[in-house]
């Protein structure tokens, strides 16, 4: 999955191909590919699940010690350090967000994944949260604000990730975390203009 990862990070995942990923890898059986996982689609979609499964469990426990009595900073917080720590703690230099950022992009694998960051259960209870501190706020206002925060985070890591991979030892993914989770509190808590109003 590795040697997938990085291939996709530079090139994208239509210029990619099974037979390259399996060379790249050093496996001289072009179809290792489709014997390891499936298929292509298989290898993406555990490529996928392997990020999530990293993220998931930090998130949760985050969110969960601060119960529903923290400010909206603090979730946000719990929402974007487990992505930020996670990339921290890769061997560098890194391809991860970056082939996270190619996947999302991809319409023709749109349906490996959860394009609606929604979905995730500890980002559900983050949004019922927001939901319940931004009531003054449209819904769907909130939803869209949070779903661009998805996809914010996930951009600026990818262009971080790529401006340090020539000097990996100047990464302070730490400051990136604290930056963007103060961007992403202002992103969601911001004063509504859009004209809709709350029920």
């Amino acid at each position: 999955m590795n040697a997938a990862e990085r291939l996709i990070a530079q090139h994208g995942i239509a210029q990619v191909s099974s037979r390259r990923i399996a060379e790249e890898a050093g496996n001289t059986n072009h179809s290792a590919v489709a014997y390891h996982f499936g298929s292509r689609e298989g290898l993406l979609q555990q490529m996928v699940e392997r990020q999530v499964s990293e993220l998931e469990p930090r998130r949760a426990a985050m969110i969960d010690a601060l119960g529903d009595d923290g400010e909206i900073i603090d979730y946000v917080r719990a929402t974007v350090l487990p992505m930020t720590e996670s990339l921290g703690a890769l061997p560098q230099p890194s391809w991860r967000a970056r082939f996270i950022r190619q996947a999302l992009a991809d319409p023709a694998i749109g349906h490996l994944f959860d394009e609606d960051p929604l979905l995730a259960p500890s980002l559900r209870r983050v949004a019922r949260i927001l939901h319940t501190r931004l009531s003054h706020i449209h819904p769907d206002v909130i939803n869209g604000r949070f779903t661009l925060m998805a996809h914010m985070i996930t951009a600026a890591c990818a262009t971080y990730e790529e401006r340090i991979s020539e000097h990996p030892e100047q990464a302070d993914w730490s400051a990136t975390g604290r930056f963007l989770t103060d961007a992403a509190a202002g992103l969601v808590s911001a004063p509504d203009t859009s004209g809709m109003t709350s029920a």
